[in-house]
């Protein structure tokens, strides 16, 4: 029997699991990755292909990095057609626009392809999926495309908000799962969300639901959300009912599926990793002031990278300025190891504040494997190659 498919007295173990935990007391192990001073395997600018990260005075358009299979990694950008009418405009408006896709050798930095298609400036998704195949969404189309460039498969959505991007948390760690989410308003005024879990290779629903603003991350089997009052994080199997996240809460930052029954959880000063039956794999202690803001899984579900962050700046309510999120470095993490293997400083949005058009950018992808780190500083890459066990200092 497949585990998301246990009965609700198997759902209850999760919760009796919860009285057993309480975050950050009796298993955490300070460990402190250093930061590698090593060369990145390849540096690119990433300009010369054309690369643009295209931003107004109201805001920076967004930008996408991701592996298609071990060897090779896409990168997506936008650009608009008219740029004084793009300037105008606020962010979310759509505007005419072209996505671009660059497709390079990941050991190389060799271009394999370079495409682009006419698309609304707004909505758009795009990620890598397996196999060197990526997918697309825009103009509530929804795509499958092979590495040179092919429609393997594609869908027109009921509405463009089909290709709203949710980040790395609409689409599961193996990367064959996708979550699609659309507005119902209902007879009495609520509005309700109509929301199918998509195979991605074949398009085919796994499963269907309409329920209030709750599923927030996915892997092929599992759900997580809120739920309850106050709404605290809660888990099911995609057939079953919510059921409370084991573990204090109260001060959760972030929480992700790194694999189909894995989770990141990010609380405090701590971060750790827990099977869906409330069972801790493993825990790390970050130093004072520093906490994960996103987890980035590799699909072949054994590492994932914790970008964390820091507050930085001057607290002076009458000059109206205060602290602002500024990212700081990347942490991957091996789940079979149980520890953290590699570490990277990163640059963060310092001197200016995160909401900032002209912020600094960090993006990160790991390989299907985890073998590879790809960074995209702004318009620079960098792919570093990551041990291949757990031989790091602490």
């Amino acid at each position: 029997m497949n585990r998301w498919r246990m009965s609700l007295l198997e759902c209850s173990a999760i919760v009796v699991a919860g009285t057993l935990l309480s975050f950050g007391r009796g298993w955490t192990q300070d460990s402190e990755v250093v930061p590698t001073r090593d060369r990145p395997a390849l540096e690119l600018d990433l300009m010369k292909f054309g690369y643009e990260r295209y931003r107004s005075a109201h805001g920076r358009w967004p930008t996408f990095v991701d592996f298609t299979d071990a060897n090779r990694l896409a990168l997506a950008w936008l650009t608009p057609d008219d740029r004084v009418a793009a300037g105008k405009a606020y962010w979310a408006v759509p505007v005419p626009a072209h996505l671009h896709v660059l497709i390079l050798d990941a050991a190389t930095g060799e271009k394999q392809g370079l495409r682009e298609w006419p698309t609304p400036s707004t909505p758009v998704r795009f990620m890598g999926i397996r196999d060197g195949k990526f997918l697309t969404c825009a103009g509530g189309v929804l795509r499958v495309l092979s590495s040179r460039f092919e429609v393997i498969r594609e869908e027109q959505l009921p509405s463009e908000r089909g290709c709203l991007d949710p980040g790395r948390k609409g689409v599961s760690p193996s990367r064959r799962s996708l979550l699609l989410s659309f507005p119902d308003t209902q007879t009495d005024g609520r509005t309700l969300f109509s929301d199918t879990l998509l195979d991605i290779e074949s398009f085919r629903p796994i499963a269907k639901w309409t329920e209030k603003r709750t599923t927030t991350d996915i892997s092929d089997h599992w759900l997580a959300g809120h739920c309850g009052q106050p709404g605290r994080t809660c888990i099911r199997g995609v057939d079953q009912q919510w059921q409370p996240l084991p573990g204090d809460e109260k001060d959760i930052r972030a929480r992700s599926f790194v694999n189909d029954e894995t989770l990141a959880i990010q609380y405090g000063n701590d971060m750790a990793v827990m099977n869906v039956d409330g069972s801790v794999l493993f825990q790390a202690r970050l130093p004072q002031h520093r906490f994960a803001v996103q987890f980035v899984a590799s699909s072949g579900g054994e590492r994932f990278a914790a970008i964390e962050g820091r507050m930085r700046g001057l607290r002076s309510e009458p000059l109206d300025m205060y602290p602002f999120q500024s990212e700081d470095r990347v942490v991957v993490y091996s789940i079979p190891d149980r520890s953290g293997i590699f570490a990277l400083k990163l640059k963060g949005a310092s001197p200016w504040p995160s909401w900032s058009s002209q912020a600094h950018v960090n993006q990160v992808a790991l390989s299907p494997d985890g073998s590879l780190l790809a960074l995209v500083a702004d318009d620079v890459l960098k792919i570093y190659r990551l041990p291949s066990s757990n031989t790091v200092h602490h």
